[in-house]
């Protein structure tokens, strides 16, 4: 994949710091960084959470390519349990001290520069990578996060806690930030990148997939994520509560992805609010073959009021899927089509661009935008592209 990348004479060692494995964006890129560059680098992960619960796919994958993964088995039981997991990775890293401290979002951020200071006079480079965008306004950017997201922001600007390099994957996560004073010694945005290979336009599987899943000849419209608050879930039910009575003997809305499942009690209690039924809506939980899945898609609605650059944006697009989507983040960046930008937070227009898409559909009017989308992709975000710029990033942070 890094064909175009000359290999070091001496492979580097990054250790990765992340809080948890489970599936989600930020897990998913660091799988395939790994994947990709593990012939350029020696990588290794440190993970916080507990591996009893997170027999995950994502931590299966790291294992299976030959990487070790350190479990901190951090239980959340106080300040003792976790200045247990802190003293467990700095004695790892003390006896195997890396040459870049690679942390994940912003605990993991916060924990590696500790760490690397720590460590000191030891010369390992601190690297931070943050994912999220702030939406607040004004002098507080962070007003609508969690007290804890809070609390890690304002730590991460301690100038004793500043990183070599900082991160970023998109334009938006960068400029909202900028208020917090962050001052790394370097900063670089490196977007999500997608196998175009893998995530493709592709009759066989889209047959299986929409056959699996009894699909017919109906539009099949979904909204693929982990279940989260911040993901928009409410928002597209409502857009499902909205549009059903019209297209529901025409469509197959669906609801796929970890926890996206019969036995969520938090879904089923939004289900309920919006009087939507099983016939209404499919709950089809985890995928494990998302190319596939995504090959029978014909309309994805992302519902976030807060994504940055989400990575199922991009293998929709890749997949020649049409998407939909609230113009947040650098989604309005690459989507690039009005028609199917919804204002941020405006659940009305959300639905009323997915009607239009409908309406397109249904009249045979979507292919050309479908194949606009995967030259976007092709062009602006294809995976090896993105995995030469972190090597060359992490080479330049090494001065090699």
């Amino acid at each position: 994949m890094l064909d175009n990348v000359c290999p070091m004479a001496v492979a580097h060692t990054i250790t990765h710091l992340i809080v948890e494995l489970k599936t989600g964006g930020a897990e998913t890129s660091l799988l395939r960084l790994l994947r990709a560059t593990q012939a350029e680098f020696q990588h290794r992960v440190i993970c916080l959470g507990r591996q009893d619960l997170e027999p995950t796919s994502i931590g299966h994958q790291i294992t299976q390519l030959g990487i070790p993964i350190l479990w901190l088995n951090y239980r959340g039981a106080g300040p003792f349990s976790l200045l247990r997991a802190v003293w467990q990775a700095h004695r790892a890293l003390a006896q195997q001290p890396p040459d870049v401290l690679q942390g994940w979002m912003y605990y993991g951020n916060v924990l590696a520069s500790m760490l690397g200071r720590l460590l000191k006079p030891r010369s390992i480079k601190v690297a931070w990578n943050i994912r999220h965008h702030l939406t607040g306004t004004g002098d507080n950017p962070a007003q609508h996060e969690k007290l804890r997201i809070r609390l890690a922001l304002q730590l991460a600007r301690l100038p004793v806690l500043q990183p070599d390099l900082l991160i970023y994957n998109s334009h938006a996560g960068q400029g909202s930030h900028a208020a917090y004073r962050f001052k790394p010694r370097r900063e670089v945005i490196l977007t999500n990148g997608v196998d175009t290979g893998t995530f493709k336009p592709d009759e066989s599987r889209r047959h299986a997939s929409r056959q699996a899943c009894q699909v017919g000849s109906h539009l099949w419209v979904a909204m693929v994520a982990r279940y989260h608050p911040h993901k928009g879930v409410a928002a597209y039910l409502e857009v499902v509560r909205s549009l059903v009575d019209q297209y529901g003997a025409r469509c197959c809305f669906c609801l796929a992805g970890p926890g996206m499942e019969a036995n969520n009690p938090h879904l089923q209690a939004q289900l309920k609010q919006f009087e939507l039924d099983p016939g209404q809506i499919r709950l089809l939980g985890p995928q494990q073959d998302m190319p596939g899945f995504l090959a029978g898609l014909d309309i994805l609605v992302l519902p976030s009021a807060v994504d940055a650059l989400p990575n199922i944006l991009l293998e929709a697009m890749a997949s020649g899927v049409t998407t939909v989507a609230m113009a947040v983040g650098d989604i309005g960046r690459i989507l690039d089509d009005d028609t199917r930008l919804a204002q941020p937070g405006d659940v009305t227009d959300l639905v009323n661009k997915v009607r239009q898409t409908l309406d397109a559909h249904l009249a045979g009017a979507a292919v050309k935008s479908d194949l606009k989308d995967r030259d976007i992709i092709l062009e602006n975000y294809d995976l090896a592209r993105a995995m030469q710029r972190y090597v060359l990033t992490y080479r330049g942070l090494l001065g090699a």
